[in-house]
């Protein structure tokens, strides 16, 4: 039933792991995507070129911690000094070559899709830029939490937390669709789960685009 609720229950990749729910699987897999928590999924004090650590982004976004990289971008824990020292999360473009025009334009699509949703159970967009270089960069919430692979590999969950689960994931993705934009690498590590004590919400991170 929580399936049919569901409006993403025909995503092939949303019936696999949630069965993999279901059945209570406790595969191994080193987290990726946004942090959970400060400490969640760091890699390190790494550096790129034309940005350090502590660098102030537009005079206002601090570098504090660098996150996730991988061939296309950098992924940064930072500290809006606007509002108290909030800790956000900035996604910059690698430096690229003229070929690789095609990748910034991704990038750029990827600000305007997240920017067009506002749904709770969606990462919110507060800003963008590009840094001295001429790369873009991205402005996006941080997420208190862990991500959906953490919890199945902590704990097995019972049915009814899972279809509570699956329905947030549903009700997120529709929101996506209704706006047309579609999340392009939907998995558990770019699911987040922030549990209360009036129970679990689910928000998506990372990697979505506008529908062709």
């Amino acid at each position: 039933k929580a399936l049919q609720s569901a409006e993403g229950h025909r995503h092939p990749t949303v019936l696999a792991f949630v069965h993999e729910l279901l059945q209570g699987l406790h595969t191994a897999k080193t987290p990726a995507g946004f942090p959970g928590s400060l400490q969640d999924g760091l890699s390190g004090n790494l550096q790129m070129p034309g940005l350090v650590l502590g660098q102030r982004l537009r005079d206002r976004y601090q570098l504090v911690q660098e996150l996730r990289r991988d061939s296309r971008e950098a992924v940064f824990l930072a500290q809006d000094e606007h509002l108290h020292n909030k800790p956000v999360v900035i996604k910059v473009l690698l430096r690229l070559s003229q070929g690789d025009e095609s990748i910034r334009r991704r990038f750029e699509d990827e600000i305007h899709a997240m920017a067009a949703v506002d749904h709770p159970g969606v990462a919110t967009v507060f800003d963008a830029g590009w840094i001295a270089s001429g790369a873009p960069f991205l402005v996006i919430q941080y997420v208190e939490g862990i991500t959906l692979r953490v919890l199945m590999n902590r704990e097995k969950l019972p049915f009814e937390r899972t279809a509570s689960l699956v329905r947030q994931m549903g009700c997120a993705l529709d929101a996506m669709h209704s706006r047309g934009v579609l999340h392009r690498d939907l998995n558990p590590e770019n699911i987040m789960v922030q549990a209360s004590g009036s129970g679990d919400r689910v928000l998506l991170i990372n990697a979505v685009d506008r529908k062709s």
